[in-house]
């Protein structure tokens, strides 16, 4: 949870010591931090995971998605979980393909734009 609050939270890490109290004491601050480093070192600093809501996010605003487009993108990205099939495409493809089959939905002259194309490396 620790390591999860900083790399999640960007303005309120917990304390070591409010973490303490959480687990009843039955930790001290020295086993959190060498459980931290361990499982840090086991992940050898790799926690970046290539999510597609990661890359809609950037993406959307680029497109200036209103917030039923973009919840309608979430929709899609999020119903490619339940499929199996969809976890050999990258993070960014399926932002991508969720925002182009939006603006196709809503015959939008122009569904991917050379903004687009720069930004995501998709044409």
């Amino acid at each position: 949870m620790f390591i999860a609050a900083k790399y999640e939270e960007t303005y309120e890490v917990p304390e070591l010591s409010d973490l303490v109290n959480l687990c009843a004491k039955a930790f001290s601050k020295e086993d959190f931090t060498e459980m931290e480093a361990h499982i840090l070192k086991t992940l050898d600093f790799d926690l970046i995971v290539d999510s597609s809501l990661r890359f809609l996010e950037p993406f959307s605003k680029l497109q200036n998605l209103e917030p039923k487009m973009y919840s309608l993108c979430r929709l899609l990205l999020e119903a490619c979980l339940f499929d199996i099939k969809s976890l050999k495409f990258r993070g960014s493809m399926l932002a991508s393909s969720a925002i182009y089959l939006c603006n196709r939905l809503r015959k939008k002259q122009e569904c991917w734009s050379d903004q687009m194309i720069a930004a995501s490396g998709y044409e």
